[in-house]
């Protein structure tokens, strides 16, 4: 093992994210850790996806608990793949890992709100391959986020909201539609978060809810020649945790630009 392995797992690397108001503490298992390893690297120098399966399979009959394993392999990506073998090793692992996508999901997602950048960025990554559908419009398939929503309908988890935005505004503000505001006609948000950029942004600021500001200002982050002094006014008199945070940043992307 690479020394600034052993150094991460000398010092227990422990990575705490918070989901609502359940904590999840995850650490890396020296020993699940090493045999990954092994396997990382047989993935990479297999010559065929038959061997790399088979390589795979051991390490699947090995640990029952697909969750664990799953959620041990990301902090291998993190914290032991420390060459460029390893690396594609690993990510020849998750592409192939038999788990299923709620699991997936309901692993990557509170680690978007790890406190490691790098983590956070690794979920990010990993959520983009779940969500990716090209058969859809928008190019994402959120129903699954929509379902982990529903769990708590009186919680609005910031940092999934937050992605759902950045991936894909107009799948976003659907979604969330769909799950905070069941009494909107929802053809009605389909139909204008589908139209034109700037008619659609002029739509979603004249409403008074939250989540049709957040469509708002992921829209006028991928374009900031919409923005105007009085579409910020309107913004900046939402109240909302969410609204205020992401003008705050937009503002602040702004101003070095």
């Amino acid at each position: 093992m690479k020394p600034k392995s052993q150094l991460f797992y000398s010092l227990f690397v422990a990575v705490i994210c918070f989901w609502g108001h359940k904590a999840m503490a995850i650490s890396p298992d020296p020993e699940i850790q090493a045999e990954i390893d092994r396997v990382a690297v047989q993935v990479w120098q297999a010559s065929t996806k038959q061997e790399a399966l088979l390589a795979l399979k051991q390490l699947e009959q090995s640990h029952g608990d697909k969750k664990m394993l799953f959620q041990q392999i990301i902090l291998y990506m993190r914290f032991g793949a420390t060459s460029e073998e390893r690396g594609y090793g690993g990510i020849g692992i998750l592409s192939m890992l038999n788990v299923d996508r709620m699991t997936k999901i309901n692993v990557v997602v509170p680690l978007l709100d790890a406190s490691d950048a790098e983590l956070r960025r690794i979920a990010v990554h990993l959520l983009r391959s779940i969500d990716k559908d090209k058969a859809r419009a928008e190019g994402v398939n959120f129903d699954a986020y929509e379902q982990v929503l529903r769990e708590n309908p009186s919680n609005q988890p910031p940092a999934l909201i937050s992605y759902m935005y950045d991936r894909a505004p107009q799948a976003a503000v659907k979604s969330i539609a769909r799950v905070y505001a069941p009494d909107v006609a929802q053809s009605e948000v389909t139909a204008k978060a589908s139209i034109g950029a700037k008619e659609s942004v002029e739509y979603f600021t004249g409403r008074s809810e939250w989540w049709a500001h957040l469509y708002v200002l992921a829209m006028l982050e991928k374009d900031p020649s919409q923005r105007t002094p009085e579409l910020v006014n309107k913004l900046e008199k939402d109240d909302n945790p969410l609204v205020r945070k992401k003008l705050s940043e937009l503002k602040e992307k702004l101003q070095h630009k």
